[in-house]
């Protein structure tokens, strides 16, 4: 499940038990649940990539491949990927991972 998808799943019952609150106890009801949702699918997302030794890599190719990641630019994260020779490299693997956790 996409985090967007999950935050506006966990996020749809409070938000109809909040219906009679006053509007400043809702607003922050609403923002704490979204936070929490979020936190929780960071977490989740962070279990789904596969552990690559960055050493072995340029510096800053990390931040680099989450940074496209975080602004969904696909291009970005398919030149990286065409750059990889092993198929079996954990590197692919996880930009793998982050194409489809971009909507790429």
């Amino acid at each position: 499940m996409r985090p967007a998808r999950t935050i506006a799943v966990l996020a749809e019952p409070l938000l109809l038990a909040l219906g009679a609150c006053s509007e400043e106890a809702r607003d922050r009801a609403v923002d704490d649940a979204v936070g929490e949702a979020k936190d929780r699918a960071s977490a989740e997302l962070e279990k789904q990539l596969p552990s690559v030794d960055w050493q072995k890599y340029r510096d800053g190719a990390q931040e680099e491949i989450d940074r496209a990641a975080a602004a969904a630019d696909c291009d970005t994260l398919a030149d990286e990927l065409a750059k990889i020779d092993d198929r079996n490299s954990p590197l692919r693997d996880y930009i793998e991972v982050k194409l489809r956790d971009a909507g790429c």
